[in-house]
């Protein structure tokens, strides 16, 4: 069969996203993500989501790399957009208490001033394409 798949790529390279995933597990106290943990950010890292799709037995496998830009009104819409959408981070959240998870929010928002601007926000971000192919089918 044939696969497509889009994976955030590093944390370095999605600013908006990683600061906020950063002050969640500051405040949480909850240590950076092991090799085994949930990160939406672990394919990509350095060849981790070519390496996944070769080791799953996909061949002709193709890593693109997009600019993805995470262009809201506001900040609070950005915002909004990260506590409806952004299910690793509101997982992490919800083992809060409701002031804890308030104050992260809070913070997060303030963290994401600075990526709003007099058009409004603009998180930069990049995004993974990857391709392959699987038992037997050709690259046409």
């Amino acid at each position: 069969g044939k696969l497509g798949a889009v994976v955030w790529g590093s944390a370095s390279r999605n600013g908006f996203l990683a600061k906020s995933f950063a002050i969640a597990r500051r405040r949480l106290h909850i240590p950076s993500p092991g090799p085994d943990d949930p990160d939406p950010f672990k394919l990509g890292e350095n060849s981790a989501f070519q390496s996944a799709l070769e080791n799953a037995g996909f061949r002709g496998v193709r890593i693109e790399s997009v600019e993805a830009l995470a262009a809201f009104a506001s900040t609070h819409e950005a915002l909004l957009f990260q506590q409806e959408a952004v299910g690793e981070l509101v997982r992490l959240l919800a083992a809060a208490s409701d002031l804890e998870r308030s104050d992260a929010w809070e913070e997060i928002e303030a963290a994401l001033h600075a990526f709003e601007n007099n058009k409004g926000f603009i998180g930069p971000g990049v995004l993974l394409v990857g391709s392959g192919l699987k038992n037997g089918e050709d690259l046409s």
